[in-house]
């Protein structure tokens, strides 16, 4: 069982390094206006702002790597990366930490997540951060939905000496577990559909 769970994990994490290199060839975009006006309110303003999201849009919705887009890759590393902390946490009950794969798999989850995670954030770090409406849920940053998910699958694991993922205080008195609670059912229902 821990063979086939190690291989399993590793060829996942070599699926990962791939999307990433993948995506790191992609020239970076951004949604936001290249001009060096800016209008703030007015109706120009307005019109810069419509174009603005209509281009985030439309980003967001472009393939970026095997089908996934700017929008959906987000999810598939929050995803991944719980299905991998899965595996592993079957590892680690069933190994000891005298065993290589006990903290090697769990140095090469967490790299390989990190590396996917970085290459899809440096595409677009303008995407990454913007505000989007997710469902019901309204202004919520990709980026931080993802860092912050993925590091709370780490800690579930028994991790190296060394190696910490410690929770940071969040000044929204913990509204980010509940949106990200919100959105993955969500995401993965539209996902499906």
């Amino acid at each position: 069982m821990v063979e086939k769970l190690n291989i399993e994990i590793q060829s996942i994490c070599n699926d990962l390094m791939e999307e990433a290199q993948t995506i790191a060839q992609l020239p970076s975009v951004s949604h936001l206006s290249k001009s060096k006006l800016q209008f703030s309110g007015g109706i120009l303003g307005g019109i810069q702002e419509y174009r603005e999201g209509k281009r985030l849009e439309k980003l967001m919705n472009a393939p970026i790597c095997k089908g996934w887009t700017f929008y959906t890759y987000a999810f598939h590393l929050i995803d991944t990366a719980e299905d991998l902390v899965k595996k592993q946490i079957e590892v680690q009950n069933a190994t000891t930490e005298d065993d290589d794969c006990y903290f090697g798999n769990v140095k090469l989850i967490v790299s390989s997540i990190n590396v996917a995670h970085k290459a899809w954030f440096e595409y677009s770090p303008d995407m990454a951060w913007e505000g989007i409406n997710v469902g019901d849920t309204k202004n919520v940053a990709l980026e931080l939905s993802v860092d912050t998910y993925t590091k709370e699958e780490f800690r579930k694991l028994h991790l190296p000496d060394g190696m910490s993922f410690p929770v940071e205080q969040q000044g929204n008195g913990g509204c980010l577990s509940f949106i990200i609670m919100l959105l993955i059912p969500t995401i993965t229902l539209l996902y499906f559909l």
